[in-house]
């Protein structure tokens, strides 16, 4: 599925919706601690990763402890990862949601930051907070004398105001697929490892899936100009990759 299509639903979504998508997420990221079967439509990796970023943040919902498993699949597949596609889709996501924090993508961001900064340093924009983060503000004595043991993460500032130890992050490998098992099941991952981590390897996924893809379609969903988004699925049509009719 879309990102424009998940964002423009999102906020009228029940919440029995929302778990439904969760469920849908974490089968196309490979979060193998769950049970939950193929999904009907297709979903964007990108996507899946901003938008599980946002359910695990709903509190009501009760998804925190599926945090450390989102973290263990950006340890093993961030590398896939279109730097410029995400942090595209987390500005446009900020910008409709200014006054909204969610602490799971901010922690994304600095995972990202930290690890990758020639991709994000400078690219994704983190949010300050203004008081101590906990993720249970009943466990808040627990948390500071785990973290007086511990400390924080490597990539976690001491001083952003997220009061998470290490072992707040502690999961099994075996929580994410392993990388075989998931490209088996994951088209987009597939393509991504035969042709790079670039746009006309999704612009192929998303033709595949719609035939009459435009141009304009293509330029929204993958937030580029115009001009290139012309261009590749010109290319791709010209060289019959797949059945298809021309370029509108």
């Amino acid at each position: 599925m879309k990102f424009q299509t998940i964002l423009a639903a999102y906020d009228t979504l029940r919440q029995d919706e929302k778990l439904s998508l969760f469920d849908d997420l974490a089968w196309t990221l490979g979060f193998s601690s769950l049970t939950a079967s193929q999904p009907k439509e297709a979903y964007d990796l990108e996507a899946s990763l901003l938008f599980m970023g946002v359910l695990i943040s709903e509190r009501p919902l009760r998804l925190g402890r599926f945090l450390p498993v989102l973290f263990l699949w950006l340890s093993n597949y961030s590398k896939f990862i279109n730097a410029q596609k995400i942090t595209k889709m987390m500005t446009a996501y900020d910008e409709i949601h200014q006054t909204e924090s969610c602490y799971a993508l901010e922690l994304m961001k600095r995972y990202l930051r930290f690890h990758e900064p020639k991709r994000y340093k400078t690219a994704l924009k983190i949010r300050p907070i203004k008081e101590a983060f906990y993720l249970d503000q009943r466990m808040k004595e627990l948390v500071d004398m785990a973290l007086e043991l511990e400390g924080f993460p490597e990539w976690l500032d001491v001083h952003s105001g997220y009061m998470m130890p290490k072992s707040t992050f502690h999961t099994k490998s075996m929580d994410v697929l392993s990388e075989k098992v998931l490209f088996d099941r994951n088209e987009q991952f597939r393509l991504r490892l035969l042709m790079g981590v670039c746009y006309r390897a999704d612009a192929l996924w998303m033709l595949k899936r719609e035939p009459a893809l435009t141009p304009t379609q293509l330029a929204a969903e993958c937030f580029m100009s115009y001009e290139p988004a012309h261009r590749l699925l010109h290319e791709l049509r010209t060289y019959q990759l797949y059945e298809i009719g021309a370029v509108s």
